[in-house]
């Protein structure tokens, strides 16, 4: 019937039987109580993909299992279209907390205004009239230059969901400082992304992906070239650096999405958790390079590297308490990427050496960690020197035979060793793919 009514009518008629048809809809869904005072009519939901209600709930839910939002903090919602996060939020909020989104749309903010606002005091919707070739095409301020309306420091939280793979470099490079300088020491933000890693560009070159980025300029890429900003897919390298750069410490691993047809993803876009001065800034350009020389070494001393990690540790009990932390833990095909902090408890970290432990029912190994310095785990403790707690480590899967591993932390400081399990676990299968799961 859709095809008939495009194929035989002109395309002015069409906007108004279309517009005429979702009036008489929306009352009457409205009317029957099929439809709640917080769900928008459907004839201002057509650019959504998906329920609405659902997929507000799927945000809550990353908000608190990824970030670990706390009803009582401030957040920020960037291109907060119709409400889509505001709504679920309004339920887990509480009076302490409160709530700012902006947008360029002035229908969706209106709506906003009256049907969220007016119920809860605490949620504030702004117009911000930033220039978007797709969006906002007369928009007066450029996204390069347009300073978020809120002062510094003043968010627990912020999250941009399909706003940056709308968003050209100097776009987004100015928007990461602007969420930088908006949050608090310790405040988190949660963004999604279209990424470009060896992964994607293989789905994509095999015509699985659901978007074709195959226009290439420098560190992105779109699916048109005479409107970039229709979709943006990032090197992922230039953002993992471009977060550096902002002073945004990146929580790892990135969650891949579906958009490509991984086989194992989190949520359909790739989403990056950071923090504002929690966790160590790191020269990843350097380390993914780091990495990439340390695999190819690897490979022609494989044998050699096998017996020199292999090592029989039973029994392996925990003894003495190990304080830590893992914010990397990343697994593919070819390695397992471990990087954190530990200490004894009770004591400094000052020359303690660690050593990443994996223990299965047959097999044990103990690999040594690189150091790295952490001054901010000393910053947040305080009372104590904790700068060599920090520590990283880069594991080959092919040293390691099938089977699941428990993941262990060794410490040795001085005459004194402490020994601690982690609440994680590996699965290794040379046949296939490294996964890993909670214990």
């Amino acid at each position: 019937m859709k095809e008939i009514i495009k194929q035989y009518t002109p395309e002015l008629i069409r906007k108004i039987m279309w517009m005429a048809y979702y009036f008489f809809a929306d009352h009457i869904e409205l009317l029957s109580g099929r439809r709640d005072g917080l769900t928008p009519p459907k004839r201002m939901l057509l650019p959504y993909v998906g329920d609405f209600r659902k997929v507000g709930e799927e945000l809550l839910r990353y908000f608190i299992e990824l970030v670990d939002l706390k009803p009582y903090e401030r957040v920020l919602d960037v291109g907060c279209g119709i409400g889509r996060a505001a709504v679920p939020l309004t339920r887990y909020l509480d009076n302490r907390g409160s709530y700012e989104g902006f947008d360029v749309l002035p229908e969706w903010l209106h709506w906003c205004q009256k049907n969220i606002s007016r119920k809860y005091p605490n949620f504030h919707f702004q117009l911000v009239d930033v220039f978007n070739h797709q969006y906002n095409p007369y928009g007066k301020y450029k996204a390069s230059e347009f300073k978020f309306p809120y002062e510094s420091g003043f968010f627990d939280f912020v999250f941009l969901m399909s706003v940056f793979t709308h968003m050209l470099p100097q776009d987004t490079e100015n928007y990461l400082r602007e969420i930088s300088r908006v949050l608090k020491k310790g405040g988190r933000c949660l963004i999604s992304f279209f990424l470009l890693n060896e992964e994607s560009m293989r789905l994509m070159d095999a015509g699985k992906s659901t978007f074709d980025f195959k226009y290439e300029f420098g560190n992105y890429r779109t699916v048109d070239r005479d409107s970039p900003e229709l979709a943006v897919c990032y090197d992922e390298a230039f953002v993992l650096d471009l977060y550096q750069k902002c002073g945004l410490n990146i929580k790892q691993p990135v969650l891949f999405g579906s958009w490509c047809s991984r086989s194992r993803f989190y949520s359909y876009q790739d989403i990056i958790v950071a923090s504002k001065g929690v966790y160590e800034a790191f020269d990843y350009k350097g380390y993914l390079n780091e990495k990439d020389q340390y695999l190819k070494a690897l490979e022609q001393t494989l044998e050699l590297e096998r017996q020199k990690f292999r090592r029989r540790l039973f029994p392996l009990e925990p003894k003495n308490s190990v304080v830590h932390y893992i914010d990397v833990f990343l697994q593919n095909e070819n390695y397992i990427e471990i990087k954190g902090w530990a200490y004894i408890e009770g004591r400094n970290s000052e020359g303690s050496k660690t050593l990443i432990v994996l223990e299965s029912d047959t097999d044990s190994y103990a690999f040594e960690t690189r150091p790295v310095k952490r001054p901010d785990v000393t910053a947040h403790f305080k009372g104590s020197n904790y700068d060599d707690s920090g520590f990283c480590a880069l594991i080959p899967n092919l040293i390691l035979e099938n089977g699941n591993y428990k993941v262990g932390i060794h410490i040795k400081k001085d005459d004194v060793e402490a020994f601690q399990y982690v609440e994680l676990a590996v699965i290794v299968s040379h046949k296939k793919d490294i996964s890993t799961q909670k214990i």
